[in-house]
């Protein structure tokens, strides 16, 4: 018999909708609702907590079980914390019944998770989302409350997964619980890159994905084409970034485009650049090696893309500047087939979901 698995994501909202308009979808949002499209098709019982939509609406999954909470706007200062927010969150987690709940990045309602898991004997599974998780000099919460209850819950959970080395390494340091690394997925393919257009970038705008370099890195390289995707959480930097952007005359700006059509950028570029300066294990990895595509980025989670020739880790910008140059111009030579034979061997979501069963099989209660 299988447990009955709940993802907990207040994030995974407007992927969930139906028609939904978002301009935004982060890779630890992606990576739930493939897994948890996987786990259905092998059987699991899967439901979703997530935050409430702002009116009637249609879920774009019906294989899921989805239980809405609160909107972000409901109650009162101060005493929204309370009622509708702990509250409704309870609510949903008995609602629910799940047998494993698994939740993804630091937050505060790790704690209410945990305190309702240990009440009813459930089990909570955390995964990291980036190397920031499981350092409280460097985390980021809106509150210092926060981040007590957070750490005070990681503590406490039954598993941890780490998406690579440094993550593990600090999440055994902070916390004891047992950890293991397992490396984002992504879905299986026999199509490369034909490799006749840009250098690409895709990502949030985010000020931690550092796109401001990226312009910096097509104005250093004026007869190489560059191409820049990506949301905008930020409203602000965003459009600072895109007008800047529109006045190099070497790079294509496109903003948010829907991850359908991003792809389609994955089958047409050169080779791919990260400007992060931290991350987990990006998503935008698995889509360029999906497609045979090298990767250039100051970011190495475990060393994959040194170790395994998929690309060029670079320490400095000077250092990014040659890698693309080298590339783009012939002078370093990578096999786009055994970039895509490592990915198929050790990325695909099918290997991923493997590992995640062996986890919940591990912390389940159920035989």
């Amino acid at each position: 018999m299988k447990p009955k698995v709940c993802f907990f994501s207040f994030n995974l909202l407007t992927s969930l909708l139906r028609d939904s308009n978002t301009e935004v979808l982060g890779g630890a949002e992606l990576q739930q609702l493939i897994i948890a499209k996987e786990m259905v098709v092998r059987g699991y019982k899967i439901s979703f907590i997530t935050l409430s939509p702002d009116s009637k609406c249609q879920w774009a999954y019906p294989q899921f079980n989805i239980v809405p909470t609160f909107r972000q706007k409901d109650g009162f200062p101060v005493l929204r914390f309370i009622y509708p927010r702990l509250f409704k969150v309870w609510l949903a987690l008995v609602k629910v019944n799940a047998d494993i709940y698994y939740i993804r990045g630091a937050g505060f309602y790790l704690a209410p998770l945990v305190v309702y898991a240990k009440l009813y004997n459930k089990k909570v599974v955390f995964c990291g989302a980036n190397d920031t998780n499981f350092d409280p000099s460097k985390i980021k919460l809106p509150h210092y409350r926060d981040k007590i209850a957070y750490f005070w819950a990681l503590k406490r959970c039954d598993f941890i997964i780490a998406q690579n080395n440094i993550q593990k390494k600090t999440a055994l340091m902070r916390s004891g619980v047992n950890v293991r690394i397992i490396h984002n997925g992504y879905f299986r393919s026999k199509s490369l890159s034909s490799f006749s257009e840009g250098v690409l970038w895709v990502a949030n705008f985010r000020k931690s994905k550092n796109p401001k370099l990226f312009l910096n890195l097509a104005r250093s390289l004026p007869n190489c084409q560059f191409i820049m995707i990506g949301g905008r959480p930020e409203q602000e930097d965003f459009n600072v970034i895109a007008e800047e952007a529109r006045q190099i005359p070497n790079l294509n700006f496109y903003g948010y485009l829907p991850i359908g059509k991003v792809e389609q950028f994955f089958l047409r570029a050169k080779l791919f650049v990260n400007t992060s300066s931290y991350e987990g294990f990006p998503n935008s990895f698995l889509q360029a090696w999906q497609k045979g595509l090298p990767v250039v980025s100051f970011v190495d989670p475990d060393s994959l893309i040194s170790r395994n020739r998929l690309g060029i880790s670079v320490k400095s910008f000077d250092e990014m500047i040659n890698a693309v140059d080298s590339i783009v111009n012939n002078k370093i030579v990578f096999s786009p087939l055994r970039i895509q034979e490592f990915y198929n061997n050790n990325l695909t979501i099918d290997g991923l979901v493997d590992e995640y069963e062996k986890v919940f099989k591990s912390v389940s209660n159920i035989s």
